[in-house]
């Protein structure tokens, strides 16, 4: 008896959710659940109902709107269109043509089905601010809703057919940035018809471009390998111990220009070099980079989103976690093979360390500090 598409499609969205477990279970063992999951899932329902009792002091209604649809649609950029196609399905591409149709139809359904379900989250979860704050109505959530799913399912599907990187960046830009217009601009129920048939085409395109061809299959199959280890490199862009290697450069790097300073014997020349060799190397790699600046930029968030104590407990961890990180990065630095090859004196390591910290670490909290101020005042 010949499989069906049906049967296929659930067979592989069994597999695919027991390697997800698999891949959670991983990090989340039996002291994660006991000492933080379990504890979460009973604070988050109290903390929820306080926020619909007393959401003035979580979101202030002087924010503007415009804001909170900026982070829903920066959030709801994630995500594919599965298609739970694997390698082996090319060599039945011809002969069992109607099943991969199959697969691939009910692969739609569950994305859109699933699209839906984590847009809806979203509303829900802000829906205390919207309700209370903006005072919003049945039938602005309903447009609300509309609008995000709409929006999202144009993202998705450009992220999809687009395969060159710069226009596809720049056409998602565009739509992300003509989407809070439109927002701000056609505030009328009437424009609910309007993203119904807009999301009514997109399915359509679907059916035509994706389904029914092969065209395609082999982005296809790259999106479902980016999408099964989507948890696994997460996991390991918050693991310290694995290493993430930078782009590597081709080019002569511009603002570092060459310096010996690292060669001299004299102590206070030696720390100078070392500390600008150190500060270089940082700079010059993306990863190390862009880990600074979510950790500044997501406790400026936090900071201001928070009640004004909670402010002061999120500053006092910055304080603590940056330290933390960048000594973590420095001795990582000085564990480099170059520094087993280029020697230098022991006696150096904890004033170039002092000195490190500061041009990296007192800035930030200096920025962060003064702004916990103003907004715990203002």
């Amino acid at each position: 008896m010949q499989m069906m598409g049906k049967q296929l499609f659930w067979q592989r969205l069994r597999e695919e959710w027991k390697f997800q477990i698999s891949v959670i279970r991983s990090v989340f063992d039996l002291t994660v659940i006991v000492y933080f999951v379990v504890p979460a899932l009973i604070i988050f329902p109290f903390v929820y109902h306080d926020v619909w009792n007393n959401v003035h002091l979580y979101w202030h209604a002087e924010i503007p709107m415009n804001l909170l649809i900026f982070i829903l649609l920066l959030a709801l950029l994630r995500g594919n269109f599965r298609t739970f196609i694997h390698e082996p399905d090319l060599l039945f591409i011809v002969q069992r043509r109607s099943l991969i149709q199959s697969l691939k139809r009910w692969s739609l359904h569950y994305s859109i089905g699933q699209f839906v379900v984590g847009t809806s989250a979203f509303i829900v979860l802000f829906l205390p601010i919207l309700h209370s704050a903006y005072e919003y109505g049945f039938s602005d959530i309903v447009r609300l809703l509309s609008f995000l799913l709409t929006y999202r399912l144009v993202q998705l599907t450009i992220k999809k057919l687009i395969i060159h990187n710069f226009f596809r960046i720049l056409i998602m830009t565009t739509v992300f940035f003509l989407s809070l217009y439109i927002w701000q601009a056609l505030t009328s129920l009437l424009f609910i018809v309007g993203y119904v048939i807009i999301m009514i085409g997109i399915y359509y395109l679907h059916y035509i471009k994706f389904i029914k061809t092969n065209k395609y299959f082999l982005q296809e199959l790259d999106i479902e390998r980016t999408e099964r280890v989507r948890y696994i490199q997460l996991i390991f862009s918050f693991a310290q111990e694995v290493e993430k290697t930078p782009r590597r450069y081709l080019r002569k790097p511009l603002f570092f220009f060459p310096s010996k300073r690292i060669f001299y014997r004299s102590n206070d020349r030696q720390k100078m070099g070392l500390l600008e060799v150190l500060l270089k190397r940082f700079l010059r790699d993306r990863v190390l980079v862009m880990g600074y600046i979510n950790l500044v930029s997501l406790s400026l968030v936090a900071i201001y989103f928070m009640p004004v104590w909670i402010k002061w407990i999120i500053f006092s961890f910055f304080l603590f976690a940056l330290s933390a990180w960048l000594r973590s990065i420095f001795d990582k630095l000085l564990d480099h093979s170059f520094f087993t090859i280029i020697m230098y004196d022991e006696n150096i390591y904890f004033s170039t360390w002092k000195s490190f910290r500061k041009w990296l670490a007192f800035p930030m909290f200096l920025l962060v500090g003064c702004l916990t101020i103003i907004l715990s005042f203002f």
